[in-house]
């Protein structure tokens, strides 16, 4: 089982397809003043830190995930990729096991060669809207081995995951 936190409300962007919109996933999250107050931590096979979009805080992105180290669950960290601070990635790469980039029309600013820049960080897997995966797309990450995900919609809804929000 996955367990979500989200660090952050705030966001630089403002894409239609952010889960956090949705009144209803939002409402999913329960609310915890620290890491120590989520029951169980042990349990958790992985650890899917989020948002807004946590690298608007980028020490807060990394002290969360040294709280976590140790606890079993592996810890992937979900942004937008466009405040990947080359100073922060270092320390993100110790701290992460991997980096998800959310790939939206909003984001298209972010440059191939800066997904590649991190991903000599850090592990990137992309994650994309089916609705926007192209054969630029395709031959890109064949091209370089990048993992991906295509999403839908409701796909934010069908988690199968705990969710706690940071107050």
């Amino acid at each position: 089982m996955q367990c979500r936190i989200a660090i952050t409300t705030e966001c630089n962007l403002n894409c239609k397809y952010c889960c956090m919109k949705d009144p209803t996933v939002f409402s999913s999250f329960r609310e915890c003043v620290d890491i120590k107050d989520i029951p169980d931590l042990h349990k958790y096979e992985s650890f899917a830190i989020t948002g807004g979009e946590p690298l608007t805080d980028p020490i807060l992105t990394v002290l969360i995930a040294d709280a976590l180290k140790n606890y079993p669950g592996k810890k992937f960290l979900y942004t937008n990729g466009t405040l990947a601070d080359e100073n922060f990635l270092p320390l993100i790469a110790r701290a992460y096991d991997g980096i998800n980039i959310g790939l939206h029309p909003e984001t298209k600013k972010l440059k191939q060669s800066e997904i590649l820049n991190i991903n000599s960080y850090i592990p990137v897997r992309l994650l994309i809207c089916e609705d926007s995966a192209n054969t630029e797309f395709f031959e890109f990450v064949k091209k370089y081995n990048i993992a991906y995900r295509l999403w839908k919609i409701n796909d934010c809804e069908n988690q199968n995951e705990d969710r706690f929000i940071l107050s």
